[in-house]
């Protein structure tokens, strides 16, 4: 089962016009555990996600969380944030995953040994989420121990399959999990659907005609079994609406009989400007 990610919980997220509740958070969850479900992955930046699934203490769920590498300039400020986040999920908090790395760098010797500490305590993984190879290497120079990688992969960035990146997570004993196998939703928009600045990339354009091609009779079918061609479809992160949208994800994940359907999916470059959403130019 994959990992069940939770910014539309409370919050408008990445445009979608449809907001989870806290009874229909409940309902979800509730669902995705039935389905074989337990980590729930969140983040400070979510806003009311948090307060939603504290409201939900009483369903069996783990979460992690992300938090901004600048609190590390703070060795207080790291603390009282994790406690805080504790206090919130009870038993509940699993990992913490840092992002916006470049933070890194300027954080002390003492306070990364401050936050270390802290973690290895009270028996919580320490991550990061990166959208380049170098954070988790910079990471791995501060800290004695990286637990787990959180890092995009869908049909137009592949870039963490490459050898390096495996070989280096294998070498230091890194769980990875991939997110953003939709690329934040705009994978399984129609053509026709999508904003002018994605429109005019070649690399869009060969997505959509690879699809057109392929067996898959929609863009969610396309884009769940392009992962399952490549790696361990349990360490995904995927946010959900609804519990048909939950079950029908569900049911292709766990479908043998679409892998009988082989496709050749095309190669693709990386395009910076295209797969990374700070340089998407929207206005």
């Amino acid at each position: 089962m994959f990992i069940l990610g939770t910014a539309n919980f409370g919050n408008a997220y990445q445009g979608s016009m449809r907001i989870v509740d806290v009874e229909s958070a409940y309902n979800l969850v509730k669902e995705f555990i039935k389905l074989g479900g337990q980590q729930l992955d969140t983040a400070e930046a979510y806003g009311e996600a948090k307060n939603i699934l504290q409201a939900l203490h009483n369903l069996n769920f783990t979460v992690g969380t992300k938090i901004n590498s600048k609190k590390l300039l703070d060795g207080e400020d790291i603390i009282q944030s994790i406690q805080s986040i504790e206090e919130q999920f009870e038993n509940k908090l699993n990992y913490i995953l840092l992002h916006d790395s470049e933070f890194l760098k300027e954080a002390t010797s003492e306070n990364i040994k401050l936050f270390q500490n802290y973690l290895r305590d009270y028996n919580i993984k320490l991550g990061i989420s990166i959208y380049h190879q170098c954070e988790l290497e910079e990471a791995l120079n501060r800290f004695e121990k990286i637990s787990l990688v959180q890092a995009p992969l869908n049909y137009l960035d592949r870039r963490f399959l490459s050898y390096s990146f495996i070989e280096l997570c294998s070498f230091n004993n890194i769980e990875v999990n991939y997110r953003s196998i939709f690329l934040q939703g705009k994978l399984l928009h129609d053509y026709n659907l999508l904003h002018p600045f994605f429109q005019n990339f070649d690399e869009v354009k060969s997505y959509y005609a690879d699809f057109s091609t392929s067996p898959f009779k929609n863009l969610l079918i396309f884009n769940i079994e392009f992962i399952k061609s490549i790696t361990d479809f349990s360490k995904v992160t995927l946010g959900v609406e609804t519990i048909s949208q939950l079950r029908e994800i569900h049911s292709i994940v766990k479908c043998n009989g679409c892998a009988a359907e082989k496709h050749s999916y095309r190669k693709v470059d990386f395009n910076e400007s295209l797969c990374i959403p700070m340089n998407w130019k929207l206005r």
